[in-house]
């Protein structure tokens, strides 16, 4: 028994040394768009042989193989796939025992088809050996392997959780949540996934979106796979314009991916509010004066959006000459009703104020938006009052 399984082994290694003709892939795996796909066919142990006939490479087109290309006597180049010549394959060989004799088939990188080009190749030779016999021999056929990097991304899509369709808005009220979905390919792997970033208003980068995504299952396009995923994102008052991208392609860095999309959400946020109206206390109408004796009582009033929120009011601060910053008024205005107009509410604010000698020069500001410091609203006016030196 031990003999035997010797000789076994021993017959293996005789048939590895005594090969004739050996096919090789050049790179074992190909790039799609980047490397061209070469398939060499050369000739080993050639003092074994006297003269060869060709060098003859075939590819499985269907079930059977078929020829491909031949090099022949005088190194003549000979096509038996003229639809692969018409693409602008080439081809170039020798048998000339100079040199190893070869055969070379080179489809450069922008004519590959993928999958129709990336089937079982094979290379035969015929010839004659050092004892004067013909002898035709193969070698063992090969699958080229491939790998293609995905470059198309859908657009996402956004829906408001819950809802059947999708919207083609992209400012919400804050507390909404949507859902956000990207389709695209994700390269020859279907395991491969579909990554998601996000970037707030003043990050400087995206951060890798650390919740989960629901992803679909992934379904073969040609050369490679497509697939969709989806997050559920809370709209919060951070979201004053928050940037998605959603991204395949094999790394792990946000915004390095090779088919990448994006969209931008943004919280409704009030943007337009009026200068304010001044109006001397019991007066119906408001005046364009600014200037006032001391004891004057005035009432301010500002009109404007206040967002999403009917809760939302506007605010008032006041700073008077010689100092550096607004201060909140010591005072609760009087607000009117919120009433919705268009996408977000609006309502008027109106303060009462006594004037006196030390509002030589003070600046009113009336703002909405969510903050609670002086001047950092997003809607913001001014009016500056000043006193006479004289009571009217």
């Amino acid at each position: 028994m031990t003999l035997a399984i010797v000789w076994s082994v021993l017959s293996l290694i005789s048939h590895a040394l005594t090969q004739d003709i050996q096919i090789q892939a050049l790179p074992p795996k190909v790039t799609i768009q980047e490397n061209d796909l070469v398939v060499l066919c050369s000739i080993i142990n050639s003092s074994r042989l006297q003269s060869l006939f060709f060098i003859e490479l075939s590819r499985n087109a269907t079930v059977n193989f078929t020829t491909v290309v031949s090099v022949l006597n005088d190194d003549e180049i000979t096509w038996a796939d003229s639809a692969l010549q018409s693409r602008g394959a080439a081809a170039m060989g020798s048998l000339d025992f100079i040199n190893t004799p070869y055969l070379r088939f080179t489809m450069n990188k922008d004519i590959v088809q993928c999958p129709d080009d990336f089937k079982m190749y094979k290379c035969k030779m015929s010839g004659v050996d050092s004892l004067k016999k013909i002898v035709t021999k193969e070698s063992a056929p090969i699958n080229i392997a491939h790998k293609v990097k995905p470059t198309v991304m859908e657009m996402p899509r956004v829906k408001i959780l819950n809802e059947v369709y999708n919207t083609p808005y992209r400012q919400f009220p804050m507390g909404v949540a949507i859902q956000l979905t990207c389709e695209g390919q994700i390269g020859s792997d279907p395991s491969t996934t579909i990554r998601w970033c996000v970037r707030k208003e003043k990050e400087e980068g995206f951060k890798r979106w650390a919740q989960s995504a629901v992803h679909s299952e992934a379904s073969p396009s040609g050369c490679q796979y497509t697939r969709s995923s989806t997050i559920t994102y809370n709209l919060t008052r951070d979201d004053t314009f928050t940037r998605f991208m959603c991204e395949s392609g094999n790394t792990g860095t946000c915004g390095t991916g090779t088919a990448i999309q994006y969209v931008n959400i943004t919280i409704i946020r009030p943007t337009l509010i009026e200068k304010p109206r001044v109006r001397i206390l019991n007066e119906l109408n408001d005046t364009t004066k600014r200037q006032f004796p001391v004891r004057r009582v005035l009432q301010l009033t500002c009109k404007g959006q206040i967002g999403s929120d009917p809760n939302n009011t506007i605010g008032w601060c006041v700073q008077k000459e010689n100092e550096e910053i607004f201060t909140k008024l010591d005072q609760a205005p009087l607000h009117s009703n919120a009433s919705f107009n268009g996408s977000q509410y609006i309502r008027s604010s109106t303060i009462t104020y006594i004037l006196t000698s030390q509002d030589t020069f003070t600046k009113f500001l009336c703002e909405s938006g969510d903050t609670g410091v002086c001047g950092t609203g997003t809607a913001i006016q001014y009016v500056n009052i000043s006193i006479t030196g004289k009571l009217s």
